[in-house]
């Protein structure tokens, strides 16, 4: 930019020096017009100035036309890619929503997702489905309960095949919380499991049910803060993130798996 101001500025001293050294009058004649006389320097300039507004007007509808060749191209390439990926149409449920898509394996930074950046994904999830049911209407809470509960057996499922077991088998001897984590956590399933089973002898209608419904929600809001506050910084010390990110991929197909049975 400062060598567009410089060159500007060489230029219009050289115009100036030009006039004041050309101040001779000439007559200019163009087809049956003839003008007064007129100084040479103030000819030349005029003619220099014609050539500069031509030039930038040519210069301008070749810039028009290439943008009206990059918006085709853009279009041509957005057609193509809708091409490729059409829309997939998803079943409707009972409950007239959309069952959750199919879970691919996770992918962060251009990397898979590690075991517990997936599991903590999947707690925001079921936390989101529970606020659905405690906020619905005794009509719809009792078919989005039965639709969460196989996602909450699949979930401590995928958690004991893919990292609580390994875990013990192979941080048991490192960290003594991690040996004693899964007996612990088998525990608070099985109560979890019980509160279930006691919501099917219950109408989705009644208060009690939806008494029952809070107390699954409070048991899994404490083991999920006991899980993400303590027992996930113990796994990163135990696994690198190599074994973490190949727990992660393993949870993520076996719950692509499970929901496409489901659906």
């Amino acid at each position: 930019m400062v060598f567009v101001y410089l060159l500007m500025a060489i230029i219009g001293v050289a115009a100036v020096i030009f006039t004041i050294q050309n101040p001779d009058p000439v007559a200019v004649s163009f087809l049956h017009w003839r003008s007064v006389s007129l100084p040479l320097s103030l000819i030349i300039l005029l003619s220099a100035s014609v050539g500069v507004v031509v030039a930038s007007i040519s210069g301008f509808a070749q810039q028009i036309r290439l943008r009206g060749k990059i918006r085709k191209l853009e279009r041509l390439c957005a057609g193509l890619s809708t091409a490729a990926a059409p829309a997939r149409v998803e079943p409707i449920t009972r409950s007239g929503l959309s069952p959750a898509p199919r879970t691919p394996i996770p992918i962060r930074g251009g990397h898979p997702m590690e075991a517990t950046q997936f599991i903590k994904q999947e707690h925001d999830k079921a936390k989101a489905a529970f606020d659905k049911v405690l906020h619905a209407s005794p009509q719809q809470r009792g078919q989005l309960w039965e639709e969460l509960k196989p996602e909450l057996k699949l979930h401590e499922q995928m958690e004991d095949a893919c990292l609580y077991e390994p875990l013990a088998r192979d941080g048991g001897s490192k960290d003594a919380r991690l040996s004693e984590w899964r007996e612990q956590h088998h525990k608070e399933v099985q109560k979890v499991e019980g509160l279930i089973e006691a919501t099917g002898r219950m109408r989705p209608d009644e208060a009690a049910w939806l008494d029952k419904i809070k107390e699954v929600h409070s048991s899994l809001e404490t083991h999920i803060r006991e899980e993400e506050q303590d027992i996930f910084p113990r796994i990163t010390r135990v696994w690198d993130e190599g074994r973490r990110e190949r727990a992660g991929t393993q949870m993520a197909e076996m719950h692509s798996k499970k929901v496409g049975r489901i659906a």
